[in-house]
């Protein structure tokens, strides 16, 4: 089955740009279902949609997929899971608020950071944890070094941050987590 559909259509779907459900002008979608020739209780589909964002006019290719083997269990039994990607991908949570004035707190040698902060959002958004924790270690790493000097090793420059009152321990437990996932990902 396939069909075009006209402007006047209207889906609900996730906006990257915005950051949440928004209602989206449809301006074409094309439908395929399938089913297995010799099975016919297997079977599948694909929907492609190319979608409007209806407050800040963001277009995005959706393609939406579902077979009749991928289900979960739910409160009424065996339930279909419908999958949709989003092209260009979205983060799994939108940016927060502060990310668009981190440009004008940084001075120009360091707006590489910034960049890299929108970079770790993108690698999220197409499921590269490694890449993204990646970022997030040379975003620690820098910061921890601004603060103290490269004084050496992180471990010596997060202790020297805790030393002079710049961090306590609980959030330095935490960086220093973050930090050692990052060294992993880079080193494997």
């Amino acid at each position: 089955m396939s069909e075009t559909t006209d402007q006047g259509e209207s889906e609900l779907s996730y906006c990257p740009r915005c950051g949440g459900d928004r209602h989206h002008a449809v301006f074409a979608r094309k439908e395929r279902r399938w089913s297995h020739p010799e099975v016919s209780i297997v079977s599948g589909g694909d929907t492609w949609s190319i979608l409007e964002c209806r407050g800040c006019q963001n277009v995005m290719f959706v393609h939406t997929h579902w077979f009749s083997e991928d289900e979960e269990w739910g409160d009424d039994g065996p339930e279909l899971i419908v999958h949709r990607d989003l092209y260009p991908p979205a983060p799994p949570r939108a940016k927060p608020e502060w990310a668009s004035e981190l440009w004008h707190t940084l001075a120009h040698k360091d707006r590489w950071v910034g960049k890299l902060h929108g970079d770790i959002y993108a690698a999220l958004g197409t499921g590269a944890f490694e890449l993204a924790t990646m970022g997030i270690r040379a975003i620690i790493d820098c910061v921890v070094t601004s603060r103290v000097g490269d004084i050496g090793g992180f471990a010596r420059k997060l202790e020297t941050m805790r030393n002079e009152g710049l961090i306590s321990e609980i959030p330095a437990e935490i960086i220093n987590a973050a930090f050692n996932a990052g060294s992993a990902a880079v080193h494997r």
